[in-house]
């Protein structure tokens, strides 16, 4: 019997996130949740942010839990909430901070635009 290919899907949403292990068994798609955590804004000089060094280590806590399960995926793929962006240098280092959607920089630009 061959040994099944686990994929794995990290939904990082506005408050929490997840890891999903993806395969097929009979013929049926099989998932099975094996990692969530707590997503939340913190506050850096005055706006609402995203905290990517909490979020980079739940994503490699939910790939140890993969490899504690002996189910190591052979892809990986990150949702996440798309409408934020963070700024690189030519070395890839942050510009600048990872302010969210939520912050009130962006209030009333649905009315300007």
């Amino acid at each position: 019997m061959a040994e099944n290919k686990y994929y794995l899907a990290v939904d990082i949403g506005a408050s929490s996130g997840r890891h999903i292990l993806g395969w097929l068994e009979n013929g049926k798609i099989r998932i099975e949740e094996i990692h969530r955590f707590e997503n939340k804004l913190v506050e850096q000089n005055g706006h609402l942010c995203w905290d990517i060094e909490h979020l980079f280590h739940e994503v490699v806590t939910g790939l140890k839990k993969c490899r504690e399960l002996e189910r190591i995926p052979v892809s990986m793929g990150i949702d996440t909430w798309g409408v934020d962006f963070v700024l690189l240098d030519e070395a890839g280092n942050r510009l600048g901070n990872t302010v969210a959607y939520r912050d009130n920089r962006t209030k009333g630009m649905d009315q300007i635009v």
